[in-house]
């Protein structure tokens, strides 16, 4: 779905030219659609892995959950659960972390077939 689609007019409403996804959300013109984003974490002390290869860095891994389990204030541990069974523990000085949208996927890696749009950036 673009973000950005002309001003039309609907039963009378006009439409704004762009729309939140919440707006398309709400109006009921939403299609299922998988965005790929980017999780960095700073201030990190160490990191420990479980069933995940880490000899095959091209692999895509789905992040499906996140805990946080306090340690010596203001620092613990950031576990990031995949998809497959898969896990980062990540023991940091203090919870610091970016969450960066790069647009609808259009890596191949996405299932959704019609209504999926790619986000017009070359992969």
């Amino acid at each position: 779905m673009p973000a950005c689609r002309p001003p039309t007019s609907s039963g009378g409403k006009a439409k704004s030219g762009c729309w939140s996804d919440w707006e398309q959300t709400l109006s009921g013109e939403t299609a299922p659609r998988r965005l790929v984003a980017v999780l960095r974490f700073d201030r990190v002390l160490s990191c420990k892995s479980r069933n995940i290869d880490l000899g095959a860095p091209e692999t895509v891994l789905e992040l499906v959950g996140i805990e946080f389990h306090p340690g010596e204030a203001p620092g613990g541990s950031a576990v990031l659960m995949f998809s497959q069974g898969g896990a980062l523990r990540l023991d940091v000085e203090c919870l610091e972390c970016e969450l960066t949208d790069l647009g609808a996927d259009d890596l191949g890696t996405s299932d959704l077939g019609e209504g999926a749009e790619p986000s017009g950036w070359d992969a």
